[in-house]
């Protein structure tokens, strides 16, 4: 780990164990949630669209 770096989970339920146990520590906080939806496409295709707006709407309900 690099202090002040980010740190990756791969699925919502590995987020909130995570969340979970950064919450049972008193020395740590967690400040926010962030994803790349960059990996999807980078065109206006509507499934392209489709499939940025249902990532958005995960990250969204994650948190």
């Amino acid at each position: 780990m690099t202090p002040g770096r980010s740190w990756g989970c791969r699925g919502v339920a590995e987020a909130v164990e995570l969340a979970r146990a950064i919450a049972a520590c008193p020395h740590l906080r967690l400040i926010g949630l962030a994803g790349y939806e960059g990996v999807i496409g980078c065109d206006r295709d509507p499934h392209t669209t489709d499939a940025v707006s249902d990532f958005c709407d995960l990250l969204e309900n994650t948190a």
